[in-house]
This record gives structure tokens, C-alpha cells and sequence, in this order.
């Protein structure tokens, strides 16, 4: 209980110390990738619950993004995004699968 009590103060004394932050919840800012895909947000819901919040987000249909040659580069990063990471896993355990790599520590 004393625990508990003392997590709630040092938590509003946290809350206190940021700044409110605001946002609209129509027309909200779009990340520029997410027009490269197609799709711009439009609104944030909120629903707050019983103990946690849930938020949804709307979406609008893009023609053209805003800025084209920042496509090309996000998109290039998604396609080779995969293989990189299957590189550098590869390369963890110096060329060996994990089961090896187990074998070999014993």
C-alpha cells in the first residue's frame, strides 16, 4: 500500500513536469511515408476505458504524394529492409545457425 502510494506521487510529480501537448483531432498531421502508400490520416478517436485508453485512427485516400522523391527512398528501404535484417541475424552468430551456435558453446 505505502508502495503503491508512493508510485502515485512520484507519477504526478512526472505528469506535472511535462508540458500539455496538443493535437488536432480532425485534419490531423500525416507522416509524408504514409502518402507514398496511398493513404493520409484524417481523424483520431479516443475511448477511454476502464483502465486504458484506445485509439483508432481514420484514413483518407491519396492520388499523388506530396513529396514524390521521399517515396522512392521509403519505398527502397521497405523492399531491402527484410534481406538486411536477415544479414545481420545471419552474421550474429559468426555464419552459424543458433542451434550450432549452442552446440558449439557446450
Amino acid at each position: 500500500m505505502l508502495l503503491t502510494s508512493g508510485f502515485n506521487v512520484q507519477m504526478e510529480a512526472l505528469f506535472k513536469s511535462i508540458p500539455p501537448f496538443e493535437m488536432p483531432m480532425k485534419n490531423i498531421p500525416s507522416p509524408p511515408e504514409l502518402e507514398c502508400l496511398g493513404i493520409s490520416l484524417s481523424d483520431i478517436n479516443l475511448n477511454f476505458k476502464k483502465g486504458y485508453v484506445e485509439m483508432s485512427c481514420g484514413y483518407q485516400k491519396v492520388d499523388k504524394p506530396s513529396d514524390p522523391s521521399l517515396c522512392d527512398g521509403f519505398i527502397e528501404a521497405l523492399s531491402k529492409g527484410p534481406k538486411t535484417a536477415k544479414d545481420q541475424v545471419d552474421n550474429l552468430f559468426g555464419g552459424m545457425s543458433a542451434t550450432e551456435f549452442l552446440e558449439d558453446k557446450q
